[in-house]
């Protein structure tokens, strides 16, 4: 975490909210800034040392302290003591619940609605250019008055989380509720190549993997199938007539996969941002996006997700400990069935959080430092 350590710095931290902002915080707001971050690096730092049986509460507590340092950062009149003193967010669990029923419950104000609306704004991603300069879109995500009363349980957030993608199907033997695509710009023809799970390539397994592909991301309805392989699937900025696959002499098969007879001219269409559906932007800023199930129609940041899921398991650690230390014990005892399938999971999003949350908040304030 030595960009937050750097950041940590005044001086660093006014010049670099001056730059990446547009405004130069004044000694006090800045001293707040900094107390924040430092204060979420401990916690993190304390979180890499701690046992798992606490771990959560000290990544809960960095986490808020990161919300808060990037919500200062990004508002130029809001100083430390207008933040609410609530969370946002409580815990609805019942008392018997197993892991993956530990329900969030979104509220109407505190430091998660301040963090999700910060953050709402940043997801933006690159396309990829082979010819030109690289075009960046921006999907704003859901606002917190939308979101508010909304529950939302473990599973429901780890499902939407990129990195966590083979534990929870291998946990959960159902696939996750994320897609990874590229969109690639070709000058006049755009493309969108959609990750999938490998398959038997054959005809009729195309026509089912092309169902299931735009039955998961509806936008794709508007797109032309172009070409498939083992592992992906490609669409281009084509209007479709008719169903595609209906003309089996215009798709021709290979050793590798297929390729469609490419359209016409005339078929193209511009209108690319439009007829995208509500994508994803990667951390650190990688070309290639990600299409999420929504949520009650909604598509919640990858930020106010783990933040949701760090409360869960935070309240798991204060107000349910005899659950949690059940979990850990990975057995059954006084007829309670085991309830660990969930660990490895949590470890894992644990893991990640404590790298992806300090890079995210160091990216947005110091957009231009790297080391």
């Amino acid at each position: 975490m030595i960009e937050i350590q750097y950041l940590e710095s005044t001086e660093n931290l006014r010049k670099n909210i001056h730059n990446s902002q547009g405004w130069r915080p004044k000694a006090g707001q800045t001293e707040e800034i900094a107390a924040c971050l430092r204060q979420g690096r401990l916690f993190y730092e304390a979180a890499r040392r701690a046992p798992l049986e606490i771990r959560p509460l000290e990544l809960y507590y960095g986490t808020v302290s990161y919300a808060k340092a990037l919500v200062l950062a990004t508002s130029r009149n809001l100083r430390l003591s207008a933040l609410p003193r609530s969370h946002g967010v409580s815990d609805r669990s019942p008392q018997n619940a197993r892991l993956n029923d530990l329900t969030a419950s979104i509220e109407e104000r505190g430091t998660f609605q301040a963090f999700n609306d910060c953050v709402r704004n940043l997801n933006s991603f690159r396309a990829l250019a082979l010819s030109r300069h690289e075009r960046t879109f921006t999907f704003p995500c859901a606002e917190s008055t939308d979101i508010s009363g909304m529950t939302l349980s473990l599973k429901d957030i780890f499902g939407r989380l990129p990195g966590l993608e083979s534990l929870y199907r291998a946990t959960f033997d159902e696939r996750e509720k994320i897609d990874f695509v590229q969109i690639a710009d070709e000058g006049y023809r755009w493309t969108v190549c959609v990750s999938i799970p490998s398959w038997e390539i054959g005809f009729d397994n195309l026509v089912e993997m092309i169902r299931v592909v735009r039955n998961r991301m509806p936008f794709l309805e508007g797109w032309l199938f172009s070409e498939a392989s083992k592992t992906s699937l490609i669409f281009v900025n084509a209007r479709r007539t008719d169903d595609e696959l209906l003309r089996r002499n215009m798709i021709h098969e290979f050793e590798w996969g297929f390729q469609a007879v490419a359209p016409l001219a005339g078929t193209y269409f511009t209108e690319i941002e439009t007829s995208l559906g509500h994508l994803m932007a990667l951390p650190s800023h990688q070309v290639g996006a990600i299409f999420m199930q929504p949520i009650d129609g909604h598509f919640i940041a990858f930020q106010s997700l783990q933040f949701l899921a760090l409360h869960l398991l935070s309240s798991l650690v204060r107000y349910l400990p005899a659950t949690w230390m059940h979990s850990l014990s990975r057995s059954a005892n006084n007829a309670r069935a085991a309830d660990d399938a969930m660990l490895a999971l949590i470890e894992a999003f644990m893991e990640g959080v404590q790298t992806s949350i300090p890079k995210f908040v160091a990216e947005v304030i110091a957009p231009s430092f790297s080391i």
